[in-house]
């Protein structure tokens, strides 16, 4: 079935890179954020979200691509199409020299605002977990 690339921006309070590849690209910034738990055994990343002991759920993804300070890429490992993937880019802006987060997904056709809330509940956590 294919799928509807998503592409979110949010401008960011900061002007280090640094400070946001840590978020983007660490599991202890990822942990912040995008999920309760991420584990990283080489280029797979573990997402859990819940309480392991209560309920929650599991996901596997694969890290595909990454340029230090720029972007990093993963692909769901249960996702069957080749060309899906979800990315995390830094850019900066040129109007006020802030940095942008770029966020690039693939939304079920008949889904595309269940995914955009979710990454704007995810932004809200990454807003209250580093101020930025």
């Amino acid at each position: 079935m294919n799928k509807l690339k998503i592409t979110l921006e949010y401008e960011l309070n900061t002007r280090s890179p640094f400070i946001i590849w840590n978020l983007i690209s660490t599991t202890d910034g990822l942990s912040n954020w995008v999920a309760n738990n991420v584990e990283q055994k080489d280029n797979d990343i573990i997402f859990t979200w819940g309480e392991i002991w209560g309920h929650h759920e599991i996901r596997y993804a694969r890290i595909v691509n990454k340029e230090k300070n720029r972007f990093i890429r993963f692909k769901w490992n249960d996702d069957t199409d080749d060309n899906d993937y979800w990315e995390l880019r830094i850019e900066q802006s040129k109007e006020t020299d802030e940095y942008l987060l770029i966020i690039t997904d693939f939304a079920d056709n008949d889904d595309p605002d269940g995914l955009k809330y979710i990454w704007n509940e995810n932004m809200n956590r990454l807003h209250q977990a580093s101020g930025i």
